[in-house]
């Protein structure tokens, strides 16, 4: 994913930054150039070091990294460090379904759009519901691959990451994933899916809602979030706050949207569909529940759903940060 320039640093971090400079300046000073310079540098260091409450205990360093390269920062989090065997979520069912069909046939048909055959949907729905699993719903049929989001989107991962490809009109996959699967190496198969769903894939794709790019980009920080406070009920109203007091830019963002709702309402309405029902649910990092609070089925879903981290989350995602 490309770097943002919709972020520039807040008024509070500079703030924070030029008054350490000035305190470090007031204390000392040299004659060199090059020694106050370092002074500087080092003032400024350990501004972009300390923690702050909008971001909920990270620093602005380590938010850097989260936005913009978290797989490449073990110190920070890793991915799959539990992971032993294939995970009992809906996004690793639906891969071992595509799995199991392509080397016991030999690869899949695709049709003539690229899409799945009738059979091996109808095989990923028995599958998903036998794992007592619960995919998004939607109204209507349940035959094309187009009716099971879930399993439309886990399909154009696997071609996307390499782990498979279309070979001759049928997807198929590599010889490496082929070698992981059969030495039990799902960790690096999650690992990867994971990380082409939230760096790569288009997560405005299909919602029908403007890019909202920052929602997509903190996706670490959602899972943050997760870690932090998952371990209640609480509503998903409170993580949306959090999010927006992370990022207000988010709402400059869903301010683009040329409809009906207000920008506050749009980001409510894109921040728990993206972030919750079509990344953590599916790669099974929350358990949701009705707030009993707010039982009225018609209210929004940010009103009446709530949720925390799920017993796999641990598993899938490990912080070395404080929490």
């Amino acid at each position: 994913m490309k770097k943002s320039g919709t972020n520039p640093p807040r008024e509070d971090e500079m703030n924070a930054i030029v008054a350490a400079i000035e305190q470090s300046l007031a204390q000392d000073f040299p004659g060199d150039r090059a020694e106050r310079d370092a002074m500087v540098a080092a003032a400024v260091a350990e501004a972009n070091a300390r923690p702050l409450d909008d971001f909920a205990g990270l620093s602005p360093e380590q938010m850097g990294a989260l936005l913009y390269s978290p797989f490449e920062h073990p110190e920070l989090v890793s991915f799959a460090e539990g992971v032993a065997e294939c995970p009992t979520t809906v996004m690793s069912v639906l891969f071992r379904v595509l799995a199991d069909t392509i080397r016991a046939e030999g690869g899949i048909p695709l049709t003539p759009k690229g899409n799945l055959p009738l059979r091996v949907v109808a095989d990923a729905w028995a599958a998903v519901e036998a794992a007592g699993l619960e995919p998004e719903w939607r109204p209507g049929s349940r035959r094309k691959e187009d009716d099971f989001p879930e399993l439309h989107v886990t399909r154009l991962l696997v071609q996307m990451s390499g782990l498979g490809r279309k070979y001759r009109g049928r997807l198929q996959l590599t010889r490496s994933t082929q070698q992981k699967i059969e030495r039990g190496d799902w960790a690096s198969i999650f690992r990867e899916l994971l990380r082409w769903h939230t760096r790569e894939f288009n997560w405005a794709y299909q919602d029908g809602y403007p890019p909202l790019s920052t929602v997509q980009q903190g996706a670490l920080f959602s899972l943050y979030l997760l870690a932090r406070f998952g371990d209640e009920w609480r509503p998903v109203s409170f993580y949306i706050d959090a999010f927006e007091r992370a990022f207000p830019v988010a709402l400059d963002e869903a301010d683009e949207y040329d409809g009906p709702f207000s920008a506050q309402e749009v980001l409510r309405n894109v921040w728990p569909l993206r972030s919750f029902m079509r990344f953590a649910h599916p790669f099974g990092l929350i358990e949701e529940r009705d707030d009993p609070d707010e039982p009225d089925s018609l209210l929004a879903f940010e009103r009446t759903r709530e949720v925390r981290k799920s017993a796999f989350y641990d598993q899938a995602v490990t912080w070395k940060v404080p929490g």
